[in-house]
């Protein structure tokens, strides 16, 4: 794990502990696996960003919207993990978040957001890396595995 340290939104320094993806390097692979590890490592940290975010609703409801310092270091965290994230895959991210939860689960082919099928064929292009991992029903972001 490395350690970040800087001005926090807050205005206090601190140090927030990131645990980087174990992801092997991509800099000798083909086009396709390296779609499919960005993929990959883009819902792994949208995956996180959502935990942050339900995380962080849930503390202000809880302890107001009082500028505690574990509040901060949670809208740092969340902060830094939006600058990772491509724009695109952000502004769908964030359009599904008012609306739910933007990365769920595949559960025997089936979306965990909508409850419907996805084609198997599908599914094994979303594993190998051919096919976004996106729900061609809702839109979600589908952890497939």
């Amino acid at each position: 794990m490395g350690a970040v340290s800087g001005e926090g939104v807050c205005g206090i320094a601190q140090t927030l502990v990131m645990s980087p993806l174990r992801l092997p390097r991509t800099h000798n692979l083909e086009p396709r696996a390296r779609r499919f590890l960005f993929m990959v490592e883009t819902v792994a940290r949208l995956l996180e960003l959502q935990e942050l975010n339900i995380t962080l609703r849930e503390t202000e409801i809880v302890h107001g919207t009082a500028n505690s310092p574990d509040l901060c270091a949670l809208k740092e965290r969340v902060q830094a993990l939006r600058e990772q994230v491509n724009m695109d895959h952000l502004a769908r991210f964030d359009r599904l978040m008012r609306q739910g939860l933007a990365v769920v689960r595949l559960h025997n082919d089936n979306c965990e957001g909508c409850n419907i099928g996805i084609a198997r064929g599908d599914v094994n292009r979303m594993v190998t890396g051919k096919l976004e991992p996106i729900c061609p029903h809702c839109g979600r972001f589908v952890l497939a595995s």
